[in-house]
């Protein structure tokens, strides 16, 4: 975060010089690649650990929802079938 007493530049820019359609369109591409590059190598990749364990959680999380629901649909299913009988 910046402090308001700080001062912030903004980044010399390179005089544009006009560029043939496709040079241009190749030149946009090769820089997209080299900043994902770049990006990536900030990237703090989690530890096996890590994945080991916040994949277990979501297996359990999902296994939990699942019988969840489906106890919902049984109880949601019986009451409306005593419903309709009774309608009818």
């Amino acid at each position: 975060m910046e402090r308001a007493s700080e001062t912030v530049t903004a980044p010399e820019s390179k005089p544009s010089v006009p560029v043939p359609k496709l040079a241009g369109w190749w030149s946009s591409g090769i820089q997209f690649l080299r900043d994902t590059r770049s990006e990536l190598r900030n990237v703090v990749w989690p530890t096996r650990e890590e994945v080991y364990d916040t994949t277990l959680v979501v297996i359990g999380i999902a296994v939990f929802f699942g019988f969840f629901l489906w106890g919902v649909d049984v109880v949601v299913t019986r009451l409306l079938e005593m419903i309709f009988k009774w309608l009818a």
